[in-house]
């Protein structure tokens, strides 16, 4: 357990890394670009995933937090925390990680009931990342994207920060986490698509 069995590694710090370099291998190599945007896509949230089930350890909260689905996952560490709920439809960290999810979840469960591609779209749409789609054709290559790969991995890089800021019981400054997403992030912006 973190902070507790001193041969625990972080993990999160590494799964963004590599969701980083999936995005922009993307964005390089057109031949990749479908199965790196999602490798970006599902490294980004797994990235969080890892980052959130480290916070219920370091701050010891309830090790049944770890097991629910990123909606209940997220409001029981606020609740654990002895934060406002959480605005899944007003706070732009969560609206947007529910869309990572949303995208990840199409990606991995191959679902098409409630995380539907058309809904994922219209919502891509909505917040200018995307054009609409023609239903006739394949919505896939649109929405596993590098530009959407990039941008999930942008948008889970908040949420895991928005997380650290939570307090109290902080196991480390904030500033820490901060600097480590700067860092990961800092090559999207220098990359050019070929």
């Amino acid at each position: 357990m973190p902070g507790r069995n001193r041969s625990w590694t972080s993990l999160w710090v590494s799964l963004l890394e590599r969701a980083v370099d999936a995005g922009i291998e993307a964005q390089k190599e057109r031949h990749k670009e479908l199965s790196s945007s999602c490798a970006s896509i599902v490294l980004a949230r797994t990235s969080w995933e890892a980052f959130s089930n480290e916070l219920i350890e370091q701050r010891q909260l309830p090790a049944r937090l770890k097991n629910l689905n990123a909606r209940r996952k997220i409001s029981g560490i606020h609740a654990a925390l002895q934060q406002q709920p959480v605005s899944f439809t007003l706070d732009p960290v969560w609206r947007d990680f529910m869309l990572v999810n949303s995208i990840r979840n199409l990606i991995i469960h191959q679902e098409i009931k409630s995380d539907s591609p058309s809904s994922v779209i219209t919502m891509l749409s909505n917040l200018e990342l995307l054009q609409l789609v023609d239903p006739s054709k394949p919505w896939e290559p649109h929405v596993f994207s590098p530009p959407i790969a990039s941008w999930c991995c942008i948008r889970a890089s908040s949420a895991i920060v928005s997380l650290e800021q939570i307090e109290p019981r902080q196991f480390r400054p904030p500033t820490t986490v901060t600097q480590h997403v700067s860092r990961i992030l800092q090559p999207f912006k220098q990359v050019k698509r070929a």
